[in-house]
């Protein structure tokens, strides 16, 4: 039985989008922690954007980004760890996985050109290419 990651976060949207776009929050930050966005973007503006004034708004804003970056740091370390599983029983059954992307060492076909000669050579099943 294949395992499945659950992708994106578990914590709820509260902030709906016509709020969002009300408060003229900017797309990239429209996200899980945008209902803590809003009051620190006023918070900023009503104290001229010192650094002193909105520490605690700051602090939560920026404690619901570390956490959904862990999230989806943990997301991506699972999806690892089901992808190695999943090609250790491919190989212990005997069937290699099929590459998506040719490796550099794969030779290549047709013509190329010296460029001290000025001659073209064809390449055919060559893995090493010499003049």
């Amino acid at each position: 039985m294949a395992e499945e990651v659950k992708l994106g976060s578990t914590k709820p949207m509260i902030t709906t989008q016509a709020e969002m776009v009300e408060a003229r929050v900017p797309i990239p930050y429209r996200d899980q922690c945008a209902h803590l966005l809003i009051p620190l973007n006023r918070c900023r503006v009503a104290e001229f954007y010192l650094p002193w004034r909105c520490e605690l708004e700051r602090h939560a804003y920026e404690k619901c980004e570390y956490e959904l970056v862990m999230e989806r740091m943990l997301q991506m370390q699972r999806i690892r760890e089901i992808e190695k599983t999943t090609k250790a029983k491919q190989i212990q059954s005997g069937g290699a996985p099929i590459p998506l992307i040719p490796s550099p060492l794969t030779p290549k076909k047709g013509f190329i050109r010296d460029i001290e000669s000025s001659e073209c050579k064809y390449v055919g099943d060559q893995v090493n290419i010499e003049f």
